[in-house]
């Protein structure tokens, strides 16, 4: 059956074929090559120019007046600012109280702990001259001064207890 169909096909019209289909193979095999090789060079191009464009888009230095962070809801939760006094951080809680603070100033730097009513109840600051000076206040309003030399205040703010180092007058 087969001696059939080829004696119907002209003589030497077989093997025109078979190398132009030879042919058409070479070319298909190096189209797929070429285009694997575009796809692996454009691949790296892009990784290339992402890399660069990624370097551009991450800036060494951020400046701003002021930086807020926020939460979910849109509540502030830090804040960190230059103002008039010098540098700024405040961190506040859920309802939105100022609850921690850290400023320096040109008398120094000052540490502030509120509670829940943003009422201060401990300050740590060292003053221009160097002298460290810690206080804890109660919501009754008695005050302890922690420096080289103690002082505890009643809420009257009448010295309470003076250690021997505190220079009475």
């Amino acid at each position: 059956m087969k001696k059939k169909e080829y004696e119907m096909v002209p003589a030497g019209s077989l093997e025109t074929l078979e190398t132009i289909l030879r042919a058409m193979e070479r070319r298909l095999q190096l189209t797929m090559v070429g285009w694997g090789l575009s796809v692996i060079v454009l691949g790296l191009v892009t990784a290339f120019a992402l890399g660069i464009v990624r370097d551009t888009l991450r800036p060494a230095e951020i400046r701003a007046r002021t930086i807020q962070v926020v939460d979910a809801a849109g509540r502030t939760r830090a804040y960190l600012g230059a103002g008039a006094d010098g540098p700024a951080l405040t961190l506040y809680d859920d309802a939105g109280k100022s609850r921690l603070g850290l400023v320096v100033t040109s008398d120094g730097p000052r540490v502030v702990l509120a509670d829940g009513f943003e009422a201060q109840r401990a300050l740590l600051e060292v003053s221009a001259s160097g002298i460290p000076d810690f206080s804890l206040s109660d919501s009754i309003g008695f005050q302890s001064i922690l420096t080289p030399s103690t002082v505890l205040f009643h809420k009257d703010k009448k010295i309470f207890w003076a250690s021997p180092l505190f220079p009475l007058k």
